[in-house]
């Protein structure tokens, strides 16, 4: 199994998750303010606290019966269902009893809003009870396409039902439950499709279900378990607006559990089917990993924390600065500690894991009584600390006594531990694409016989423009829109469109003026250009984007659409546009963006395979790339992104959405996202305008 390749992808799908989650919360913190925004957290630490109790390990469970003692996994599955609802419903009985015995812990939360918490846990369970199921089958990018796919619901619908609709807090717990209900449903399906769900339940493999997984369910959530409670004691001793500081510290301070996550959630499955011995010299190399990284991350954290909540939360928030310094060191000792407690599951003795987080549970217990009433919200911090701290050093010591392995070998860190994952990820983008591995890079009659070929296998706009899936229709859609805003179209101007394809773009210029030439490298794709345009166009001209065979100074325009990255020689085709184009004349380019998320899971999907890149792209770039290589052949105008995330429902969903209100939505949403620093430049492709002066 490729560990590093698999953590990559969870890293990558962690770091989108992880911006949608912050985008959410950021859009709340403002809408809400500190008390709004720990009435939410309190609303969430509820269904948190019940998942706490309800987990009882069943998804670690069934990743080690099924890899270990290779058990049914349709069975697996329908005990989860089955008793993941049961006990649901269990579960929503006492926490609905918790709220009456201890009305102090949810002060600041209306009846009305716990009555939904209680409605949601069900979901929650069955939710998380199934998750892990794909784990199980090492069905990694599933797995993080499904968790991606969450936090996509969570900010869709809390942008719909906080800023459209103005709902304010109402409005952000309807988003959590929506959520809940809808992943849930999407991911049981998923799994029904797949696997067959046996209607029985099988009570003796229950028992080894339960029985490991109580010995295990601490464990699973470690990462949480400290913030959960403390939300909680904080709400308790100080109120739901300190919640709230207490929430944004904490959502911060968590950016450095994303790469040890990343490692834990591919290495438990992976160590649950191989040796106890290869285990045991895997887990200090990766242990020593996971702490350098987190480190690195803390130590960067430490130095825009201010800034960072000053710059997206505002001077409310304030009070968060001063628990965030107090939380940052033990976020890097769960870090550290997580790792030994992978090997401890994988080995079959999760209860090692499950006795320190025991101990660690009841320090942090003590910690706050002692702290929170002196220092406050920071007293939660630091206890929290404290606890993970001694975690991480129980956890150490463990392992040393069960493998007699040197301290040396555990704790100090090797210049080698980085250099096999910097190779892996460097890989990425360095291998070459399938054209250059048929073809002479410099072999234009090559790549003139490739798209040729492509030309007959593929309908480019079916596939795309008018393709049945809801999403593909509104991303291409917003694309040419953006692009055509931008050429600035006259009737009077001479365009010359490269790379034209099927004429999906010729179409749209022909709307607006008459002046147009289309060329293509392939002479079938622009007998399919004229059927779609009516041969309305001055010309379709074959021939390489890098030899155009017109005069110089012969157009008003230029418009090329994701053809750039296909050039054998861009440089060659910069020049050519620049000769053709008139004094002051425009050229509007788009290309996938390099540094997307999108565009390196792509690139980690292919590595997966162990295959060189699949795609058609030569070179790709990112935007402040091209910018700055366009600037010795034009003067750059403008730019902008498009297509952040794909609106993607199942399809039997998709039949009762109208592509125009969904399309709407998604403009609304790009419109937001590209105001935001960093996130407005992970959309998927990008678009420059550039003048010949």
């Amino acid at each position: 199994m490729n560990v590093i390749g698999n953590s990559l992808v969870v890293f990558f799908s962690k770091i989108l998750i992880g911006a949608f989650l912050f985008l959410s919360q950021i859009i709340l913190a403002r809408v809400l303010g500190p008390e709004g925004l720990g009435a939410y957290n309190l609303f969430l630490a509820i269904n948190g606290m019940a998942l706490l109790l309800g987990s009882l390990g069943f998804g670690t469970a069934s990743i080690y019966l099924l890899n270990k003692e290779k058990k049914n996994f349709s069975q697996l599955f329908s005990n989860s269902i089955i008793f993941g609802f049961a006990w649901g419903l269990s579960l929503s009985f006492i926490t609905f009893l918790l709220s009456i015995l201890f009305p102090a812990a949810f002060n600041g939360l209306s009846y009305k809003y716990v009555v939904i918490a209680l409605a949601t846990i069900p979901f929650v369970i069955l939710y998380n009870y199934c998750l892990p199921l794909l784990l199980a089958k090492f069905k990694i990018i599933t797995w993080s396409a499904f968790s991606v796919l969450y936090s996509i619901f969570i900010l869709s619908l809390s942008i719909v039902f906080v800023l459209f609709f103005g709902w304010g807090i109402e409005g952000a717990i309807y988003a959590v439950l929506m959520t809940v209900l809808i992943n849930f449903i999407l991911i049981f399906f998923h799994l029904l499709k797949s696997y067959k769900l046996i209607q029985r339940f099988d009570f003796p493999l229950f028992l080894n279900q339960l029985k490991f997984g109580i010995s295990t369910y601490l464990g699973d959530i470690f990462s949480t378990i400290n913030f959960k409670l403390n939300v909680f004691v904080v709400n308790i001793f100080l109120g739901v607006l300190n919640v709230g500081y207490y929430s944004v510290s904490y959502n911060i301070a968590a950016l450095i559990f994303v790469i040890p996550y990343s490692l834990q959630q591919v290495l438990y499955p992976a160590w649950s089917s191989v040796s106890e011995e290869e285990v045991d010299q895997k887990t200090p190399r990766v242990a020593r990993q996971a702490f350098l990284f987190s480190l690195l991350s803390a130590v960067f954290l430490a130095f825009i924390g201010r800034l960072f909540i000053l710059f997206f939360y505002g001077r409310d928030f304030l009070p968060s600065i001063t628990p965030f310094y107090f939380i940052l060191p033990g976020g890097v000792c769960a870090a550290y500690a997580g790792i030994f407690f992978n090997n401890f599951f994988a080995k079959g003795k999760p209860h090692v894991t499950s006795l320190i987080l025991i101990a660690s549970l009841f320090l942090n217990i003590l910690f706050d009584i002692i702290l929170i009433p002196k220092i406050g919200v920071a007293g939660a911090a630091l206890a929290a600390s404290i606890s993970y701290f001694f975690s991480a050093i129980l956890a150490v010591a463990l392992f040393w006594r069960m493998t007699k392995t040197s301290i040396k070998e555990i704790i100090f860190i090797r210049f080698s531990d980085i250099t096999i994952l910097y190779g892996r990820f460097s890989h990425l983008f360095t291998s070459v694409g399938k054209i250059l591995n048929e073809i002479s890079s410099q072999d234009i009659k090559g790549l003139k016989e490739y798209y040729e070929k492509k030309a007959d296998e593929y309908d480019i706009i079916k596939e795309t423009f008018e393709s049945p899936r809801l999403y593909k229709k509104i991303m291409y859609s917003l694309r040419v829109e953006k692009m055509m805003a931008m050429l600035e179209l006259e009737a009077s101007d001479r365009v010359l469109e490269i790379g034209c394809g099927e004429g999906y773009y010729t179409k749209k210029v022909l709307q607006i003026s008459k002046n147009v030439i289309a060329t293509d490298i392939s002479e079938r794709f622009l007998r399919k250009a004229k059927r779609n345009t009516g041969n309305m166009a001055e010309g379709y001209v074959c021939c390489p984007a890098e030899n155009l065979p017109f005069p110089d100074n012969s157009f008003d325009k230029v418009l090329m659409s994701e053809v750039i990255e296909h050039l054998l020689d861009w440089r060659e085709g910069a020049k050519e546009i620049r000769r053709v184009l008139k004094p002051g004349g425009i050229m509007v380019i788009s290309t996938p963006n390099k540094l997307s998320y999108f565009n390196v899971i792509c690139h980690i999907k292919i590595l997966l395979r162990n295959e060189p890149h699949d795609g058609d792209h030569i070179k790709e770039f990112s935007r402040p790339e091209l910018s700055k290589l366009l600037k010795d052949y034009l003067l750059v105008e403008k730019y902008g992104y498009t297509n952040y995330f794909p609106l993607m429902a199942p399809s039997f969903l998709e039949k009762f959405i109208k592509f125009g209100s969904a399309k709407k939505f998604m403009e609304t949403t790009e419109k937001i996202l590209s105001k935001i620093p960093l996130i407005k430049e992970q959309g998927l492709v990008f678009y420059i305008k550039a003048k010949k002066l």
